[in-house]
């Protein structure tokens, strides 16, 4: 792996512990599994209060 490649790799994994650490602080657990969201997944779980994994559930049956 080239070291520029690390450096992304280690600045996403800094964000995402960031964003771990905000999630506990605050609180922002998904009701269903009560996992911390993804940093990707913030907008899904404030519109939801779930995670992206249990919000797709959630829509997907919706459907049938």
């Amino acid at each position: 792996m080239g070291q520029a490649k690390r450096a992304e790799q280690e600045r996403i994994e800094n964000e995402e512990a960031a964003w771990a650490a905000v999630c506990r602080s605050k609180g922002f657990v998904c009701l269903v599994c009560g996992e911390y969201p993804l940093k990707a997944e913030r907008e899904i779980y404030f519109e939801t209060k779930l995670c992206g994994y249990h919000a797709h559930m959630v829509e997907r049956s919706k459907e049938e």
